[in-house]
């Protein structure tokens, strides 16, 4: 544990103040509806290309793609939630589960710091939240930040068996990464 905190105080230290704006952006990549349909020929076209020297990129599917929720917002079952104290992000520390969980619409209702940043354009909100965010992390010594989310479901317990054929369609479609195994040229089919 002293070393730990050793190392956390040195790297508090150091910690400079980086303005977002500052820090570059990934590669981004809008696919055609034809290249949409193929994402492991998309995929391998990128890597022709040298994109893997950027250790991640974002590609942003075709304006005509709208996938619809996975989650029935109306439903009475409860999501499990995770707790998860900022500071200790950078220790490796386990979150904590809320295993009685809250509704779809007990999430949507709750305020989630929206009063902090009405005043504030869509991106200085977002600006304001990263870089506190981040300060958080990075500061171990400052006030205890915990953020309760509900991610990283299984999708066959909190996600499709429940809702319409548009859903179930989607899951299907070829860039859902539980299915990328199933595309022609995957090496994933043979694991």
């Amino acid at each position: 544990m002293l070393t730990i905190a050793i190392k956390n105080s040195l790297r508090e230290k150091r910690s400079a103040s980086i303005e977002l704006n500052e820090i570059e952006e990934m590669k981004v990549f809008r696919p055609s509806e034809e290249e949409f349909k193929d994402p492991i020929n998309y995929i391998e076209m990128l890597y022709n290309q040298g994109m893997q020297e950027y250790g991640c990129v974002k590609i942003i599917p075709p304006a005509s793609y709208k996938p619809p929720s996975a989650l029935n917002k109306h439903s009475a079952q409860k999501l499990p939630t995770r707790y998860q104290t900022l500071q200790q992000l950078s220790q490796s520390k386990p979150f904590e589960t809320n295993l009685e969980g809250m509704t779809c619409q007990e999430i949507i209702d709750k305020d989630l710091g929206k009063h902090e940043y009405k005043e504030l354009t869509e991106r200085q909100q977002y600006d304001e939240l990263e870089k506190k965010f981040w300060y958080l992390v990075d500061h171990s010594q400052s006030e205890k930040t915990v953020v309760e989310y509900a991610a990283d479901l299984p999708a066959n317990e909190f996600g499709t068996q429940a809702i319409g054929e548009e859903v179930k369609a989607d899951f299907d479609h070829p860039w859902n990464l539980n299915k990328m195994y199933l595309n022609h040229n995957s090496l994933l089919q043979f694991c």
